[in-house]
């Protein structure tokens, strides 16, 4: 009765892109919150259990955490984990919102993706981590610009292109989390590295 339940919820939820960037906001928000308060570890353990009762409640498969999962094992980093969450939550949930009630003009390789919701993710996500960068790294404004935007441009291309590479289990769409993730924190982690980026966090 209970799984029934939770499954017409998210069904509703991700149904309605409303809804489903409202979801996409708060979890997201939360998760970003949780990399800040956990240590590697701990976050990983949420990571697996988040991605267990989210499969098991609503029937899909959280493309986003496992992206954040093993961005947070590979890199090694929480600062790039943060990094990839802001994008990818400013980002896709500022992409998805503007581009469905103002988007008209669509990109030629799609039909679901708008150039006004590119644009809104790329100007949302480099916005968002100009404020984080400013309150974590001590560098000159031209790094954390360059910091913020060129992770943000390289996550809002992934996004635009819909890559096929993962679909959605429930009803076979193209999920572009997990290239957005990871991709946006590859690149800010590269970026760190080589503009030699003292952080706090």
């Amino acid at each position: 009765m209970v799984k029934e339940w939770s499954l017409h919820l998210f069904d509703a939820i991700f149904g309605c892109v409303w809804l489903r960037k409202i979801y996409h906001l708060i979890a997201g928000g939360l998760l970003a919150v949780a990399i800040v308060l956990l240590d590697a570890n701990w976050f990983s353990v949420l990571c697996v259990v988040w991605i267990i009762l989210f499969r098991a409640m609503s029937k899909r498969v959280s493309t986003a955490v496992i992206g954040l999962l093993l961005l947070s094992v590979l890199s090694g980093s929480r600062f790039t984990t943060l990094g990839a969450a802001v994008i990818f939550v400013v980002g896709d949930g500022m992409a998805g919102l503007v581009g469905s009630a103002f988007g008209v003009t669509k990109w030629p390789w799609s039909d679901r993706k708008t150039i006004l919701g590119s644009l809104s993710f790329f100007m949302g996500a480099s916005l968002a981590m100009f404020g984080v960068l400013s309150i974590l790294v001590q560098s000159s404004p031209g790094n954390l610009i360059s910091l913020a935007m060129l992770p943000s441009l390289i996550g809002g291309l992934v996004e635009a292109m819909s890559f096929a590479l993962v679909r959605d289990i429930r009803d076979s769409k193209p999920d572009d989390n997990l290239l957005v993730v990871l991709s946006s924190g590859a690149t800010l982690h590269w970026l760190t590295k080589f503009l030699q980026i003292e952080r706090i966090f």
